[in-house]
């Protein structure tokens, strides 16, 4: 009962009233310079993030660049980190993000999370909730930041990217702040309205566990906006009791194999005690090879609509004894990397669990993706590498 006492109050005092957060983490654009760099850092004129402005030149080389200490410690509430880079190279750059709370000790003990810049501006969204630390079950204290950085994945003497502004927003944030009196999700698409209420309580620094608390159950009683009258769409068709929470992407269990490449890959028996059944067996010999699904294969099972669910899973067994950046590239029915969505992941060595969010899913540009109509989603990885992939299903939470 306490728990619909806090979501009421919150509910009363205005859905709307709570707006994105955007917070600058680094502002490049009044001459800030990280005061945590091993890469060699600089300020310049060329390729600035806006007309006449500035962005920050880095040569990793075997460095990188970010704050210790920063001024902001505390990220609670604050969903996405996001910036804008240019590559001036002719082929792609892998990056990470690592991040340090009170309680990191070493490598085990920090989060990463991979990236990579293409040739040209590139408009970066790394979503903060999948952050977890690389080899220690326990959560990550965003209330308590020490240290962040970005660094190459790989050491590249001559290597040289731009940076802008450095930015922290909220779920509602997009790519620009939310305007004054914006309205939130409509109550009609339940998965949206749970993400917008979560961000409430958020942002009122409630620290309590409102999953089992859903929009669906304070919309039938009459409690949230939208009322009983409120008609479900397809997202709430997709999350709500009785219907599906579960929605197999690639069925390798039952002996599907993906549809596209140029990743050689195969069915495989291998390590199915640890993944649980069959897999995908994939090789990768470069970074610009990839496996998945695309839509226009005749004959071929594929699953364009992706609305109402929030989190993408499968498991993954690294055969190799190395760390590997990878990412998911989803696209709907416009072309064009600016258009193309991209969640960065890493594959520890062994048996990987990966969880990516999909519930506010943008594109490389920052612009909302037609989760109505998918038509490709892919998984490229960063080096040479055998990976065997099972089970990919959607899921609503």
């Amino acid at each position: 009962m306490i728990r619909y006492l806090v979501v009421l109050s919150l509910l009363t005092s205005g859905w709307g009233a709570a707006q994105g957060q955007k917070v600058l983490l680094l502002n490049v654009q009044k001459g800030e310079l990280p005061n945590d760099a091993s890469a060699q850092v600089a300020l310049t004129t060329e390729f600035p993030e806006k007309q006449g402005g500035v962005s920050l030149k880095v040569a990793f080389g075997k460095g990188a660049f970010g704050q210790y200490n920063p001024k902001l410690k505390d990220w609670t509430g604050l969903r996405y980190l996001r910036l804008f880079a240019h590559n001036p190279q002719d082929k792609p750059v892998a990056l990470y993000l690592a991040v340090r709370d009170k309680d990191t000790a070493n490598y085990d003990t920090r989060a990463d999370l991979s990236f990579t810049l293409q040739p040209g501006l590139n408009n970066v969204s790394l979503d903060l909730s999948t952050l977890k630390r690389n080899n220690d079950p326990k959560p990550l204290d965003l209330a308590s930041i020490r240290q962040w950085f970005i660094a190459a994945q790989a050491e590249a003497p001559d290597q040289v990217l731009y940076f802008g502004d450095i930015v922290l927003e909220s779920e509602a944030g997009g790519a620009q702040p939310a305007a004054a009196g914006a309205e939130a999700p409509p109550a009609t698409a339940p998965a949206e309205a749970t993400q917008a209420l979560k961000k409430l309580i958020l942002e009122g620094r409630i620290r309590i566990e409102i999953d089992s608390v859903t929009i669906q159950d304070l919309v039938a009683a009459g409690l949230a906006p939208g009322g009983p009258a409120a008609t479900p769409g397809p997202a709430a068709t997709a999350s709500s009791p009785g219907g599906p929470q579960k929605l197999v992407l690639l069925d390798t269990f039952g002996g599907q194999v993906p549809n596209d490449g140029p990743a050689t890959f195969s069915l495989s028996e291998d390590h199915a005690q640890e993944l649980g059944g069959k897999s995908v067996k994939v090789t990768y010999t470069s970074k610009e090879e990839a496996f998945g699904m695309g839509a226009w294969s005749a004959g071929t099972r594929f699953v364009g609509n992706w609305e109402g669910y929030n989190v993408l899973r499968f498991e993954a067994f690294n055969a190799t004894d190395k760390l590997l950046g990878c990412y998911l590239g989803i696209r709907d029915q416009n072309p064009g990397y600016e258009n193309r969505a991209d969640l960065p992941f890493r594959l520890a060595p062994g048996l990987n669990k990966v969880e990516l969010a999909i519930g506010a899913i943008v594109t490389n540009a920052g612009k909302q993706l037609d989760k109505t109509d998918i038509r490709h989603w892919f998984i490229p990885c960063d080096q040479e590498a055998t990976v065997y992939f099972a089970n990919f299903r959607l899921e609503t939470k």
